[in-house]
């Protein structure tokens, strides 16, 4: 059995075609006049982990970790480049956050998080850590992560 996925221009726009081809399933883009078909490698949790992180930072920093005017140049931009830490966008962010988040876009599959559920838990640890003033970072009521 093939899981098919069908992926319009938008998404092919955003470079998650890319990352959407390390799902394990074949991808149909429109992107390109008429269709192109392509064979996916195997599913895997990390993969997601790696999507989520990039989906983190930007909603985060406001920025995308990887650049690249067409979806081959965001692809060598995942393989080669490391996007700007968070504090240096962001110096009031917590530190941690940024470790957090790195970890989650580890090119190394196998040192990136294997799960959400792992990365949940660093996440509710830093929310922890926050709230108490732990992290070196003191926030105030009612403000969060995410830019202005």
């Amino acid at each position: 059995m093939v899981d098919l996925f069908l992926t319009g221009l938008g998404l092919a726009i955003l470079g998650l075609c890319a990352t959407a081809a390390s799902l394990g399933a074949t991808i149909l883009t429109t992107r390109a006049p008429g269709m192109t078909l392509r064979r996916i490698p195997p599913f895997s949790w990390s993969a997601l982990v790696f999507s989520l992180g990039v989906i983190l930072y930007e909603l985060v920093t406001g920025k995308r970790p990887f650049v690249g005017a067409t979806s081959a140049a965001i692809m060598s931009s995942i393989l080669r480049d490391e996007p700007r830490t968070v504090t240096e966008l962001l110096p009031d962010r917590p530190r941690r956050l940024d470790r957090i988040l790195r970890h989650a876009m580890e090119k190394d599959r196998e040192r990136r998080y294997q799960s959400a559920a792992d990365l949940y838990r660093d996440l509710k640890r830093l929310e922890e850590q926050v709230k108490h003033g732990e992290d070196g970072t003191v926030e105030s009521e009612g403000r969060g992560w995410a830019p202005r």
